[in-house]
């Protein structure tokens, strides 16, 4: 059939028909599945912006410095460079991965996390404790210094721990060692590094080393403990400074 009789028999230009087998040509014929799964490339890598090769070695350099995808697309927006997402860095990693290469080792966090659904988790259970959505909107907004999150870092064999405090606004970092992950430990090292300070809040999670949480808000004053449930996927961005803390401290 030629391809002026194809041309009117689907309704199209001559030049339409020519183009289309020009584009979709497979081999020796013109197949309408394999033409089908090129458009589909085609409108696909259409809709990607196309970023520079030179951008991305930039970007791999501070990969392999350890910078999180966020991070790296914080600094280049901060700097006015050309923004990429940090989804677009993801890809670019997983990508990478595929192909053999070793972007995917300079993750911080590579082990995904399963939980367990259909049960109540009592983990921790405090008496008069503060759940998250009773804390001021001002908490939540990290909109002034003294309101802080608390958490630990466990060292290897569950003995030894670090208790962290972050200050939401400024994300400033304290530390502090306690020879076991106690409540009566925990409570001391935080009022040791908390005395004399302006403090509204502090927020934990749901752990038994805080189950002293009364005593530390009646050391520390007219403080309110609030605390968070932690739910899959619920990332919040002062755990960054610890992260990025327990990174350099492996256990041992």
């Amino acid at each position: 059939m030629k391809q002026k009789e194809i041309a009117a028999e689907v309704g199209v230009s001559g030049s339409s028909i020519s183009r289309e087998l020009k584009r979709n040509w497979s081999g020796d014929r013109y197949r309408p599945a394999a033409a089908m799964d090129k458009a589909y490339e085609r409108r696909k890598e259409k809709g990607r912006r196309r970023i520079p090769e030179q951008v991305w070695r930039e970007i791999e350099v501070e990969i392999r410095q350890q910078w999180s995808p966020e991070q790296i697309t914080g600094r280049r927006r901060s700097n006015g460079l050309s923004a990429v997402s940090h989804e677009r860095i993801y890809q670019h990693i997983y990508e990478d991965k595929a192909g053999g290469g070793d972007l995917h080792t300079y993750l911080r966090c590579r082990k995904k996390q399963r939980k367990r659904y259909g049960s109540y988790a009592k983990r921790g259970f405090r008496h008069k404790q503060i759940n998250i959505d009773e804390r001021p909107q001002i908490v939540a907004d990290k909109g002034r210094i003294g309101d802080l999150d608390v958490d630990t870092i466990i060292g290897k064999g569950h003995h030894q721990a670090i208790v962290t405090i972050v200050d939401r606004k400024s994300k400033l970092l304290r530390i502090k060692k306690v020879t076991r992950k106690t409540s009566t430990l925990v409570r001391q090292a935080i009022c040791s590094e908390l005395k004399g300070l302006t403090v509204h809040t502090l927020t934990s999670d749901n752990g038994t080393e805080f189950a002293e949480h009364r005593k530390i808000a009646k050391s520390l004053g007219p403080t309110s403990i609030s605390v968070i449930h932690i739910h899959p996927g619920n990332v919040d961005s002062t755990k960054t400074p610890m992260a990025l803390f327990a990174n350099s401290f492996p256990n041992r």
